[in-house]
């Protein structure tokens, strides 16, 4: 059940006035803002490089954007449910997203037809540390340098291989559509939800590679990784956040404990 006043964080890019969608941006963002007072909710703007560090104080959050947008507000977020909204349906992949703006403005929509739904997350584990920031999409393991290659060990379900390759993408469900399944991984369909898919970017010996892609359920924490290149990365979600590993350290991977609360429009 809605209560009243619902406190709401609307975010979306600060676009250059350069910008060809500037004005169709100010336009939505204000018809967004009309429909949710409309609901006698209170309504907060903040721009996408200006996000606060109180959003989980917010009832909603709204994301108004495109998967960039999603993806970065959905890591400041742990409990508080999301709106992904996609602005601009006629440009924007926008896969991430729940509902298109105009279907938002126009479609006389009532607060009480939405619903959570609970998205799982990934985390890196590296030398059992757990790291917080959750990942929605995927984490690509490379060089700093991305012209340089990376070596470790990667074990899975009982083999144990060295590589030398341009990195190796994990993802997630939603993830697998996109840059690790057009690097060779499988996009997953919804009955995958809780499972997960690497994938090996551009081994240096793949012939002989045992170890190329496969899927794996994100608790069976049958994926490990031995770094032995020094300056690797963990790039998580299209390189939002980064964190270095370090010779000898072990990476792994398990179910982040806080889902995305994602908000969804019942039919």
């Amino acid at each position: 059940m809605i209560k009243h006043p619902q406190k709401v964080a609307l975010i979306y890019a600060n676009l250059p006035q350069s910008d060809k969608r500037f004005t169709i941006q100010n336009e939505r963002i204000s018809q967004i803002d009309h429909q949710l007072k409309t609901w006698q909710f209170d309504v907060k703007h903040f721009l996408r490089d200006a996000i606060p560090d109180d959003l989980e104080s917010f009832d909603w959050v709204i994301a108004a954007g495109g998967d960039g947008t999603t993806l970065e507000v959905a890591s400041f977020l742990r409990n508080t449910p999301t709106l992904p909204i996609r602005l601009f349906p006629e440009s924007s992949v926008g896969f991430l997203c729940s509902i298109d703006a105009d279907i938002f403005i126009h479609n006389n929509l009532n607060p009480k037809n939405f619903f959570v739904k609970a998205i799982p997350r990934l985390q890196c584990i590296v030398d059992d540390i757990p790291i917080e920031t959750p990942i929605l999409n995927e984490v690509l393991l490379a060089h700093a340098c991305p012209a340089r290659a990376s070596r470790y060990e990667i074990a899975f379900k009982g083999q144990n291989e060295i590589q030398c390759s341009s990195g190796i993408w994990v993802a997630t469900q939603p993830g697998s559509h996109g840059a690790a399944h057009a690097a060779g991984a499988e996009a997953l369909d919804s009955s995958h939800l809780h499972d997960a898919v690497f994938c090996i970017r551009e081994c240096s010996k793949p012939q002989k590679s045992l170890i190329k892609t496969s899927v794996f359920n994100q608790n069976s924490q049958n994926l490990t990784i031995k770094i032995i290149s020094p300056e690797l990365v963990l790039f998580f979600d299209g390189g939002l956040t980064k964190y270095t590993v370090h010779q000898g350290q072990v990476v792994t991977f398990r179910t982040h404990p806080f889902p995305l609360k994602q908000l969804a429009v019942s039919s």
